[in-house]
Parts: C-alpha cells; sequence; structure tokens
C-alpha cells in the first residue's frame, strides 16, 4: 500500500524540495493519469469488479495528494513507492493479458431439482458448461466487453503511472539511496585495529608505532610472549607395550 507520508528514512523530517519542471511540465502527466483512474474506476464499476474499483480509486487518491496544490504533497519516498507499485502491477496485468488474448473462457452453471414420484426424495442435478469466445465477442452481453476492455486500458495506466513516477524522481537533485558515509568506520566505534598478522594497533582513541610481539588487550609492563621457550614436543618416540 502507498502511504503519502513525506517521512525520510532516516527519520528526517525535512524533504527534497520540488524541482520546478515538475510543477511546470511533469504534473500535467500526473492529472492526464489521475483522469485515466478516475476512468478506470468507471469501467469497473461497468465491469462489476469491485476490487479493481477500490484499488484504482485508492491510486487516484494517492495521485491527487501529490499533485494537487502545486506538488505541495509530493514526496521522493511516495513518488518510489507508487512507481514500484505501479510497475509490479503492470507486470501481473501484462501477463495475465497475454493469456486471455486468444479466447476467454466462460462458466454456465445450471441447477435442475428433480421429486421422485411418491416426493419422498428429491435429486439435484447440476451442470456447468464451458464456452470459448473470442477476447472482444459481439454475441456476448456488455459486460463481458466492458472487462475485456478494463484489462488492456489497466496495464496501459500501469506502465503510464511507473515511466511518470520515474521521470518526476529522475528529476530531482537527490537520491534516496546514496551513502553519506556516516555509517563508514570499524566494528570498534571508527577506532582502527589491526588484523591478524599487523603490528599496529590503535584503541580507544590513542595510536602509537608499531609494537612487535603486543597483543589485543595486552596491560603495558607485562613480557609480551616471544615464540621462544621449550618445544611443544620433544623426547624419543615411545612404542606401545614395549618396556
Amino acid at each position: 500500500m502507498v502511504l503519502p507520508i513525506p517521512l525520510g528514512i532516516n527519520g528526517d523530517d525535512a524533504q527534497a524540495e520540488v524541482p520546478a519542471i515538475v510543477k511546470s511540465r511533469y504534473s500535467i502527466l500526473w492529472w492526464v493519469l489521475f483522469g485515466l483512474l478516475i476512468g478506470l474506476c468507471v469501467m469497473n464499476v461497468l465491469a462489476k469488479d469491485p476490487f479493481a474499483v477500490i484499488f484504482m480509486g485508492i491510486m487516484a487518491v494517492v495521485v491527487y495528494y501529490m499533485v494537487s496544490n502545486d506538488c505541495k504533497g509530493m514526496s521522493q519516498y511516495c513518488i518510489f513507492l507508487f512507481g514500484m507499485m505501479c510497475t509490479i502491477e503492470a507486470s501481473f496485468e501484462i501477463i495475465n493479458l497475454l493469456m486471455l488474448v486468444g479466447g476467454r473462457t466462460t462458466h454456465t452453471r445450471s441447477v435442475e431439482t428433480v421429486l421422485s414420484p411418491d416426493k419422498a426424495s428429491r435429486t439435484q442435478k447440476i451442470t456447468i458448461v464451458e464456452n470459448r469466445h473470442a477476447f472482444f465477442d459481439g454475441s456476448q452481453d456488455f459486460v463481458y466487453n466492458m472487462q475485456s476492455a478494463v484489462k488492456i486500458v489497466s496495464p496501459v495506466a500501469m506502465l503510464l503511472g511507473g515511466l511518470i513516477a520515474h521521470l518526476t524522481y529522475s528529476a530531482f537533485s537527490t537520491s534516496l539511496f546514496v551513502n553519506d558515509g556516516s555509517e563508514a568506520g570499524s566494528l570498534y566505534g571508527g577506532d582502527d585495529v589491526g588484523g591478524y598478522g599487523t603490528s599496529g594497533v590503535r584503541l580507544g582513541g590513542r595510536s602509537g608505532p608499531p609494537q612487535r610481539g603486543r597483543s589485543l588487550g595486552q596491560a603495558p609492563g607485562t613480557v609480551p610472549f616471544s615464540g621462544q621457550g621449550r618445544p611443544l614436543f620433544e623426547g624419543a618416540g615411545q612404542r606401545l607395550g614395549s618396556d
């Protein structure tokens, strides 16, 4: 769901100012898209598809919120979410259209109840007839052909919405996905810690010359381990069972 709330990703209340080209030129495209979405609402009412009416109505309300009052409610966050929503919806509707463009299948269900001669029992016979028709068929009723028209106009409107959102988002001088370097640094609060085999260590904001043999957390004045001393393995080999 697209929420037209101008909240920043990092929690900042400030938002980038809408560019002048969006207010002067791209706003016309947004109003065209708004009218197309309202028209789709009416078409879905005639096609008897209440869920599509609700969806297109919500999309129209979001567009009106963004473009009204000289694009006062338009933000990059809402534009990005709206464009992503349109693109995803268009992809599903185009797949559905390609599956139905060769012809649509309708089902007719009839129920017949038959009573026994003594009227002690009754039998129900359910018949389902499957018919295949062209995508637009003059022999079918108005609702059938209106549904076919909606299946063409709806993906066009969603593609147009995604394109307008892309153009509008690109007009802004800033982006939502630019790393400002605020999270750059090491895992230990930004202090440089040498890896395995390094000779210098910087902890707690202090740095110094390389100290050979100094390990992390070693107290000053202690004798570092030099690696010299008694070998780990020494002596003659012994065989089990030997005296």
